[in-house]
């Protein structure tokens, strides 16, 4: 990128701290569409994916076991035992409606790599629904802890989508 020299009356620099923050108000059936509709769709998705829901202290996830394959063709049957170790998927949406938007995504997944299992993380607080309660960097922790350890999961590989760090 070239940029001119000079000074550009024009910019103004974002006060985080300071400016205010721009809102909107939304009509009850916006609310009621992101509350009600974009849920059910995706509880219909995900359980026809073979998903299942489940909650660990606050957070709800939603599960589904890596289905158990054999050798593929030209592959001995300890490079299938290699392949079935191979750790679970954990994944955590982004800013938006919940998981609604990735589910090509995660059928995507299923189809290269089914004998992985699969966490999904359900984040309301940061889906555009009415939530108060937003959990803590530590309650997160312990709670995705103990998602993996009540399944017995020792490491995952963990991946995440646009909502600020991961």
């Amino acid at each position: 990128i070239d940029l001119p020299e000079g000074y550009n009356s024009a910019a103004q620099a974002m006060r985080l701290t300071v400016d205010p923050i721009p809102s909107e108000h939304r009509p009850l059936l916006y609310y009621a569409v992101t509350a009600l509709a974009f849920p059910a769709l995706m509880d219909c998705f995900l359980v026809r994916l073979g998903f299942r829901r489940y909650k660990s202290g606050t957070m709800l996830y939603w599960h589904r076991h890596g289905q158990q394959m054999g050798p593929q063709d030209g592959e001995s049957y300890g490079e299938s035992s290699a392949r079935k170790r191979r750790p679970p998927i954990v994944f955590c949406h982004g800013i938006g409606v919940n998981l609604l938007p990735y589910v090509p995504f995660l059928q995507q997944i299923l189809e290269q790599a089914p004998e992985r299992g699969l966490f999904l993380i359900s984040l309301p607080h940061i889906s555009m629904r009415i939530h108060e309660d937003v959990p803590s960097s530590l309650e997160m922790v312990a709670c995705l802890s103990d998602m993996l350890a009540s399944w017995e999961v020792p490491c995952a590989h963990f991946g995440g989508h646009s909502f600020g760090s991961l």
